[in-house]
């Protein structure tokens, strides 16, 4: 097989795996829990389970919040988990 066939086959086979990964994302995970475990407070502070997050987990997760339907989540592939946001009108 000539390198150009070769190279051919990888990229149709890496067109093949991305296909799949999309075909997963569209599917809509369920809820992890009914319980918020992360909550973000008036000030920004992220807590897990009432213990405060460390500021490199909160950028992290803050990356995937998303508000759906007045409601926050951590959304990824895998699953979803709700998020308590502290209300804060901004002046």
């Amino acid at each position: 097989m000539k390198q150009s066939e070769e190279k051919e086959v990888r990229m149709k086979q890496s067109e093949d795996k991305v296909s799949e990964a999309l075909k997963g994302l569209g599917a809509r995970p369920d809820l992890c829990q009914q319980q918020a475990l992360f909550e973000i407070d008036v000030k920004g502070d992220w807590y897990y389970l009432n213990s405060p997050l460390p500021t490199k987990f909160a950028r992290l997760f803050s990356s995937i919040l998303h508000c759906i339907e007045g409601e926050h989540l951590l959304l990824t592939p895998a699953e979803r988990l709700k998020v308590a946001v502290a209300d804060h009108r901004l002046s």
